[in-house]
């Protein structure tokens, strides 16, 4: 039994942190250590957790920071079919557009995962419905015409790529752009008719993530456009500007200011809106002591941890750390040669109740540890979640891990989840003072 003093000050100590596992995280003092008399006997103990299921939530995969689009057939994490998918925009300003230039989707290749002795080929086709970026998630239908425009390539040392569009498809942008004078007319016009572009793999054995359109501040003032995005290409008739022009899209990072090109201008358009779709299958590979775990939410790995233990009850708390091991050298021994996978070394914890599983994940992660080089763990401090349960807050929901952001990169990760390895099971550690010394 805890002392009503002791109790008091424990109040004092974790009244505002009620559920705050990130405070708790990045909290590396012994919590309690103020109170424990240095003739105390400490007592530490593990509790192990065993409770462990797959879980495949809800999440949004458009206008996220990149977009993937590729087929990787992973020997560990099953076959990945991913298509991508960007939807154009009309230039914000008055700039008249020549009838002969030439219009490109440019492409900035970010993530290779798969096989790197092939290049990944991808076919471009038109999409024929109306589709909203903020709302695609993995399971999206977006119908696109069976034949493409064209095709392009990307292997590991690409750069960029420069996509030329049809010359048909470049005047229907330029009628639908010098149509209206109400800007805003003009964009609801564009975007009632023209859906964009579907990014369908065609070759090779990997998927590709692409930089989503940000806009940056150039040296001397004002801004550029660099990642994926339209290019409109023309020639600078005699009483033009020269200024205007600026460089190459075919410059080696694709960011479009770096050098001049006499002769030629280039005006970027950024997209509207991206995204992508996916499917995973064949995902009963992984070997009974591990789990696999992505950062898209459809395979995330759920536990619950049993706070009413008695190891949390018996004496004071001094710290509580929860501890999570990634099977690294599965993961290592089950890439071919010349083959790899995103690397990240962190994982995300979130809390869900289970009324809120049918919604999509919204709410940030409570906690987001890093992997420890030594042995490849995870470890979190969760004392002020313990002492604040011990105190009578009530814990609702499970915890549900994800691989890293979703950043619109896939990225798998393999935990440890069984004690078939007994050094690298998930436990909890529990440091407190012995009972009888109270």
């Amino acid at each position: 039994m805890i002392p009503s003093k002791l109790r008091s000050c424990l109040f004092v100590l974790s009244g505002l942190l009620l559920f705050s596992f990130i405070n708790g995280c990045q909290d590396d003092n012994i919590v309690g250590s103020s109170f424990v008399d240095g003739d105390r006997n400490i007592i530490v103990d593990t509790l192990s957790l065993s409770s462990f299921d797959r879980a495949d939530l809800r999440t949004y995969t458009g206008n996220l920071a990149h977009f993937s689009a590729g087929s990787y057939n992973d020997q560990l994490f099953g076959q990945i079919d991913a298509t991508g998918f960007m939807y154009p925009n009309l230039p914000s300003s008055t700039t008249e557009l020549n009838e002969d230039a030439e219009m490109f989707i440019l492409f900035r290749p970010v993530a290779f995962y798969g096989d790197t002795t092939q290049v990944a080929t991808f076919s471009v086709h038109r999409v024929t419905e109306r589709w909203r970026p903020n709302s695609v998630n993995a399971d999206s239908d977006i119908q696109f015409e069976p034949e493409s425009i064209g095709t392009f390539s990307v292997s590991t040392e690409t750069d960029s790529v420069a996509f030329r569009l049809p010359d048909e498809y470049y005047e229907m942008y330029r009628t639908e752009y010098h149509e209206f004078e109400n800007l805003d007319e003009r964009d609801d016009n564009f975007r009632n008719n023209e859906f964009g572009f579907a990014i369908v793999p065609v070759g090779g054995n990997s998927i590709v993530s692409f930089q989503r359109t940000q806009q940056v501040a150039v040296d001397g003032g004002g801004t550029a456009f660099i990642g994926s995005r339209l290019l409109i290409v023309s020639e600078i008739e005699e009483n033009d500007d020269e200024e205007s022009s600026s460089a190459t899209p075919f410059d080696e990072n694709g960011d479009n200011d770096e050098e001049e090109e006499d002769g030629l201008s280039f005006l970027s358009v950024p997209l509207w809106g991206w995204g992508f779709n996916y499917d995973v299958e064949n995902t009963d590979m992984i070997n009974d002591g591990s789990f696999p775990v992505l950062n898209t939410y459809r395979d995330m790995l759920k536990f619950d941890v049993d706070f009413e233990n008695e190891l949390f009850r018996d004496g004071i708390i001094s710290r509580v750390e929860l501890v999570l091991f990634e099977d690294l050298e599965t993961m290592s021994s089950s890439l071919p040669e010349g083959h790899v996978r995103p690397e990240n070394d962190q994982l995300r914890i979130y809390r869900l109740e289970e009324e809120n599983l049918d919604f999509l994940v919204l709410d940030p992660p409570v906690l987001q540890p890093q992997r420890t080089v030594a042995d490849a763990s995870y470890r979190m401090n969760i004392t002020n979640t313990v002492n604040s349960i011990l105190l009578g807050a009530e814990f609702a929901g499970s915890l549900y891990i994800s691989s890293r952001s979703n950043n619109g990169i896939i990225t798998p990760k393999l935990i440890n989840v069984t004690d078939t390895d007994p050094q690298r099971k998930p436990i909890i550690i529990v440091t407190r003072i012995d009972p009888e010394d109270i």
